[in-house]
C-alpha cells in the first residue's frame, strides 16, 4: 500500500512512493455477481407478536424459542422417464381347415323383345342357385417373448423460509414497552427471500500486514463456478407489510408504521387485495375445466386432427419454457385453543411422447378341393386345408415428464393468552389470571403463488423491497440485487394476505367510580422565584416574550458565551457548577434551563407575569 499527494502549487516537493506497508490479501468467502431473478417470497407467514411474549428469553436454551415458529414452503417436483419395450409372438404350429356343403340347381327364363304387334327376338338365361353351409376351423400353437427396461430421474425443488427475529431490547420498566400490558415481545424479522441465478466471485480483503487492519476488499470472479441457484434475502418495506404485526396494531396499540390503524388497517390486512386475487386464481381454475369440455375429441378423431394445442395450453405447467403457470391460493385459520384449518392445493401435469416400429407375417399353404355332381338337384362341397406359421414383432420407446407443485405453510405461533407480570410474586414474576387484552386469539390469512409474470418484478421493486436499503446499502445482497436483473424478467412470487384477527377485549367494569378530573394549577410560584424574575426581565428589556427572546435572556443570566453569568454574582457557588464537566452536573443544568423558560412561558401566558414590551 502506498500514499500519494496532490498538490494544486506544482512549486512544492513531491515525495513519491511512500510506502504504509504491505498487504496481505486474506480470503473472506464468495458473493454473488450478475443475478438474474427467479422468483420471491414476502417473509415467513405473518404471526401476532403480542403473542410471542414467553417470559423465558434470559435463558439461553429457550432464547430463540420463536425461531420457526410460521415457515413457508413452495415445493416443485420434477420426474422424467425413459422406457423402452419390444414384444415377438411366433407360432409353432398354424392350422386352418374350412369347409363349404349345399345344394345347387338350375332355372332358365326366356325374354321377348319388340314391339306390341309383333316379336322381334326371344332371349333365354341360364341360372343357377346354391344354398349350404360352411366351417371355418384354426389352430394356432405359438410362444410369446417381451422386455421392459425404464429409467429416469425424480428431482424435488424446494424453496423454504422460516420465521427469524430478536428480542425487544430489555427495558428496566415494563412501562417503556411499546405495549406495556402485553410486554416485552419477540419481534419477527421483515426480511423477504429472493431465489436468483447468479455467478459467484471470490471476496478477498486487503489488510495492512502490522498490524493487520482491513484497508479495503477485493472482488475476483471464479470462472471455474457456471451459473447457479443463490438465495438473496432483503429488508421488506414496513410500510407495505411488516411481520408481527396482523392489522397494523399489537395489542391494541397502533404499530409505529401505522399510526392511523384504528381507522385504516395495515399490514397484512387488504380484504379487497385477498379476495380479488383469490378470485383471479379460481377463475383460472375453472378456464381450464371450461377448455376441457370444449374439447372435442370426436370429432378430431373422425376428422384425422391430431392437433393437442388446446390441451395444451390449458396445462398446468409450461414445459416448453419450464415453469409453472397455474397460480395457487391457500387459506389457514389459526386459533389460540389449539384449532387450526388447513386449505391447501397442489397442481400437477404430465405429458408424454412414444415412437413404435412393428413387423407381422402370416404364412400359409395346403391342399385345396371342389366339386359339384348334379341328379335333379345339384350338390357341391369345397375343402381348404392350410398350414404355416405367423410372426409379430413389435418395439416401442417412450419418454414421459411430469410436474407438481405446492404451497404449504406451517403455523405455530403462541396460544399462551395470560400476560406475564414481572413483578407480581415478589419479583419473580408470574402469568395473569385473566387473558391479556389485545392478543390474539384466532386470525385466518391466505398464502399466495402468483405464476411468473413480469408484473411480480416491477411490485418486487416499486413495492415489496425497502427502497432506502435497495437504493443505498452497501450491504453485499443490496448490491448484488442493484446489479441483478429484475425489470421485464418473469419471476413468480409467494405473499400472503390477513382476512379476519379477532383479539382478547379489554377486561369490562360495570361500576366504574365516578370522580372529578383534577384542575390543571397553571399558576407559577412568583414569590419563591422573584429574584430570578427580576433578572430575566432585565435581559429580557423591551423584547417581546417569545421562546426565542426568553430562552436567550435565561441563558443570559444562567451561562453567558462570554463574560460572567449574572447570577453568580448572586450565588457564590454558581459558576463552578457551571463550569463542571460532571456528567450529572450537566444533565442537571439542562433540566433547570428547561423548566426555567416552562416557568417563564407559562408565566406570561397567563398573564402572571408582563414584560417592558407589553406595557
Amino acid at each position: 500500500m502506498q500514499r500519494e499527494y496532490a498538490y494544486v502549487d506544482e512549486s512544492l516537493p513531491i515525495v513519491p512512493n511512500f510506502k504504509v506497508g504491505n498487504l496481505n490479501m486474506v480470503y473472506i468467502g464468495q458473493v454473488q455477481t450478475s443475478p438474474t431473478l427467479i422468483g420471491f417470497i414476502e417473509g415467513a407467514p405473518p404471526v401476532p407478536s403480542e403473542n410471542l411474549t414467553r417470559p423465558y428469553y434470559d435463558s439461553a436454551t429457550s432464547y430463540h424459542e420463536y425461531f420457526g415458529a410460521s415457515s413457508i414452503a413452495l415445493s416443485e417436483s420434477k420426474d422424467v422417464e425413459y422406457q423402452f419395450e419390444y414384444s415377438d409372438y411366433e407360432t409353432t404350429q398354424l392350422q386352418s381347415f374350412t369347409a363349404n356343403a349345399g345344394v345347387f340347381g338350375q332355372t332358365k327364363t326366356s325374354i321377348g323383345t319388340g314391339t306390341p304387334f309383333f316379336k322381334i327376338t326371344d332371349e333365354t338365361f341360364n341360372n343357377t342357385y346354391k344354398v349350404g353351409a360352411k366351417v371355418n376351423v384354426e389352430h394356432q400353437d405359438g410362444e410369446t417373448s417381451g422386455s421392459m427396461l425404464s429409467t429416469g430421474l425424480s428431482t424435488s425443488i424446494t424453496n423454504q423460509l422460516s420465521l427469524r427475529g430478536n428480542w425487544e431490547p430489555k427495558q428496566p420498566n415494563n412501562e417503556d414497552y411499546l405495549n406495556p400490558q402485553v410486554g416485552r415481545r419477540f419481534l419477527p424479522d421483515n426480511t423477504g427471500y429472493a431465489l436468483v441465478v447468479s455467478l459467484t466471485a471470490d471476496l478477498y480483503s486487503l489488510q495492512i500486514e502490522s498490524p493487520g487492519e482491513m484497508v479495503g476488499k477485493v472482488v475476483v470472479p471464479n470462472t471455474e463456478i457456471p451459473p447457479d441457484e443463490n438465495i438473496i434475502t432483503f429488508p421488506i418495506n414496513p410500510k407495505y407489510i411488516k411481520n408481527g404485526t396482523l392489522d397494523g396494531k399489537v395489542g391494541l396499540v397502533n404499530d409505529p408504521d401505522y399510526p392511523n390503524a384504528d381507522f385504516q388497517r395495515g399490514s397484512y390486512f387488504n380484504t379487497s387485495e385477498a379476495y380479488v386475487l383469490k378470485n383471479k386464481i379460481d377463475k383460472q381454475t375453472k378456464d381450464a375445466e371450461l377448455a376441457f369440455e370444449q374439447f372435442n375429441a370426436s370429432k378430431q378423431g373422425r376428422s384425422k386432427d391430431t392437433n393437442l394445442s388446446p390441451a395444451k395450453a390449458i396445462q398446468a405447467y409450461n414445459f416448453d419454457e419450464d415453469y409453472a403457470r397455474q397460480s395457487l391460493v391457500n387459506k389457514y385459520v389459526w386459533t389460540a385453543d389449539g384449532g387450526l384449518y388447513k386449505e391447501e392445493n397442489q397442481a400437477m401435469a404430465r405429458t408424454q411422447a412414444s415412437f413404435s416400429g412393428a413387423y407381422n407375417l402370416t404364412f400359409a399353404a395346403g391342399p385345396s378341393t371342389e366339386t359339384e355332381t348334379a341328379f335333379f338337384i345339384g350338390v357341391y362341397s369345397s375343402i381348404d386345408a392350410l398350414f404355416g406359421s405367423q410372426i409379430n414383432v413389435s418395439v416401442t420407446k417412450s419418454r414421459s415428464e411430469s410436474r407438481g407443485f405446492g404451497l404449504e405453510a406451517s403455523v405455530t405461533g403462541d396460544p399462551t393468552l395470560q400476560g406475564w407480570e414481572p413483578d407480581a410474586d415478589n419479583g419473580s414474576g408470574a402469568y395473569s389470571a385473566q387473558a391479556c387484552p389485545g392478543k390474539v386469539n384466532a386470525y385466518c390469512f391466505m398464502s399466495y403463488y402468483l405464476a411468473p409474470s413480469t408484473d411480480n418484478s416491477e411490485a418486487l421493486l416499486d413495492t415489496v423491497i425497502d427502497d432506502n436499503w435497495y437504493r443505498f446499502s452497501n450491504d453485499p445482497n443490496a448490491i448484488a440485487l442493484r446489479s441483478a436483473m429484475i425489470k421485464n424478467n418473469k419471476a413468480w412470487r409467494v405473499l400472503y394476505r390477513t382476512t379476519y384477527v379477532s383479539r382478547v377485549p379489554p377486561h369490562a367494569n360495570n361500576s366504574v367510580d365516578q370522580t372529578v378530573g383534577p384542575l390543571v394549577d397553571q399558576a407559577i410560584s412568583v414569590e419563591d422565584n422573584q429574584l430570578l424574575i427580576a433578572l430575566v426581565q432585565t435581559e429580557l428589556g423591551t423584547h417581546l416574550p417569545t421562546k426565542v427572546n426568553l430562552g436567550e435572556a435565561i441563558m443570559q443570566v444562567f451561562k453567558p458565551g462570554k463574560g460572567q453569568s449574572v447570577l453568580s454574582n448572586y450565588l457564590p457557588w454558581w459558576q463552578a457548577f457551571i463550569d463542571s464537566k460532571d456528567p450529572q452536573d450537566i444533565d442537571t443544568f439542562n433540566h433547570l434551563q428547561l423548566d426555567t423558560l416552562e416557568l417563564f412561558v407559562t408565566g406570561f401566558a397567563n398573564g402572571q407575569l408582563t414584560s417592558a414590551a407589553q406595557q
